[in-house]
């Protein structure tokens, strides 16, 4: 599912149905020209492909028209490259820039792959993250890493969405206290703390690795075969994201920097050191 600009949640195949073929790919895109509220974006079609001469851009900010019609900041109208403004909240930037400072620099951002193989190659680590977002922050143009669908025209009309199922309520957010029982929870310790699915370290109860339990749920989370990354550095990745400011599901959540000395430190320090396995 996708959340629309204009704040309407979708079924992707709904969306890309609504879409004539041949819509232009825009590729080569960077970001720069940054002035504290907004930024330039850059980007052209495939080579030998053609497209109008507007596009429409679509961010979680709202619709950025790129232009390649020799106005607005576009050289030379027609030759397939494309320039719009976007608008930029530097805060995001420099809370992004604060949770990548705290992974290890030659941590994956983004994975490189070949075909269906990953590709250690194509990685986009922490360390390079930072320097893009820093780079950006100074107003230098930085190049994004992913080829982006645009649709066929600027006065394109919102999809239609179905109305809801009358019998269906809408869902309250968990943030209000008086729906919080009215959720699937489950609280019967006869199931909470099954011994086949759940295990106690403190008094060794229960079943080491059960379904139920933070290890075994952190291992299939990670999928190590799939992803790469181990169970332990995808725990230690998680806990790190305490020490920011979040926005989740739409909700502020604050940043816990006592969390560092109060778990991840012990659990590091009773696991060997900073370097070992959790």
């Amino acid at each position: 599912r996708i959340r629309r600009p204009d704040g309407r949640v979708q079924e992707v195949q709904s969306a890309l149905n609504g879409l004539p073929p041949g819509v232009p790919r825009l590729q080569d895109i960077s970001a720069g020209g940054f002035d504290g509220t907004s930024a330039l974006l850059r980007a052209s079609l495939p080579p030998g492909e053609k497209g109008p001469s507007i596009l429409p851009f679509f961010m979680d900010s709202g619709i950025v028209i790129m232009r390649d019609d020799g106005t607005e900041g576009d050289i030379t109208a027609g030759d397939g490259k494309f320039v719009g403004r976007a608008p930029v909240d530097p805060n995001e930037v420099k809370r992004a820039l604060v949770f990548l400072n705290g992974l290890p620099p030659g941590e994956p951002v983004i994975r490189g792959f070949k075909g269906r193989e990953l590709d250690p190659a194509g990685d986009l680590t922490v360390a390079d993250s930072v320097q893009k977002f820093t780079d950006f922050l100074n107003g230098k143009p930085v190049r994004l890493p992913i080829p982006i669908g645009v649709a066929p025209s600027p006065d394109i009309k919102p999809l239609p969405v179905p109305n809801p199922d009358p019998k269906v309520p809408p869902i309250t957010p968990c943030n209000q206290l008086p729906t919080w029982q009215k959720t699937l929870l489950i609280t019967d310790l006869s199931v909470a703390n099954d011994p086949v699915r759940t295990f106690d370290p403190c008094t060794g109860k229960g079943t080491p690795m059960g379904a139920w339990s933070f290890g075994k749920l952190m291992s299939d989370i990670a999928n190590e075969p799939v992803s790469g990354i181990s169970p332990s550095d995808f725990a230690r990745r998680w806990l790190r994201s305490w020490m920011v400011d979040q926005t989740i599901n739409n909700d502020p959540v604050p940043k816990r920097p006592t969390m560092m000395a109060r778990i991840l430190s012990k659990w590091e320090a009773a696991s060997g050191g900073p370097d070992k396995p959790l």
